[in-house]
């Protein structure tokens, strides 16, 4: 069992690595081709996005109004700030049991602006687990505070 044990850690912290290493990634605000042109209308990207070669860039008024931060949702949520305009949770809910889904939807809430947004996961909802976001209509996986 401690071999088991071990092995999941190490492999929890190799994650854990390449996750902060694509958060350092997105704060550095740079992609390349591929990533903007994956769904981004032109418009926007000429509009917000510094080309320098192959790599792409986020404008700098794009980047002061984004704030990347690790957080844990099972914590409380006094230190984390906001309200937010926009939650992005999007396929994180899907690991969580219903009653946890219910109580994380509802300390999102708190600190989501009253006109705000949340996005979930084409395969997450708030039906039947909140009743502090409503469905927005015509807009799959995004949701208004109730």
């Amino acid at each position: 069992m401690d071999d088991l044990l071990q092995e999941f850690l190490v492999e929890s912290n190799e994650n854990l690595n390449q996750l902060d290493q694509e958060i350092v990634e997105l704060e550095a605000g740079t992609f390349s081709q591929f990533e903007v042109q994956r769904g981004m209308p032109i418009q926007l990207l000429i509009k917000h996005f510094r080309q320098s070669g192959d790599v792409w860039s986020v404008s700098e008024d794009i980047r002061r109004i984004i704030r990347y931060q690790r957080f844990n949702l099972m914590d409380g949520f006094a230190g984390l700030g906001g309200p937010f305009d926009l939650v992005f949770m999007r396929n994180v809910l899907i690991y969580f049991d219903t009653p946890t889904k219910g109580r994380i939807l509802s300390k999102i809430r708190t600190v989501t602006a009253d006109d705000g947004f949340l996005a979930l996961g084409g395969s997450e909802t708030v039906i039947g687990l909140t009743e502090t976001f409503n469905v927005l209509p015509n807009a799959q996986g995004f949701y208004r505070p109730a």
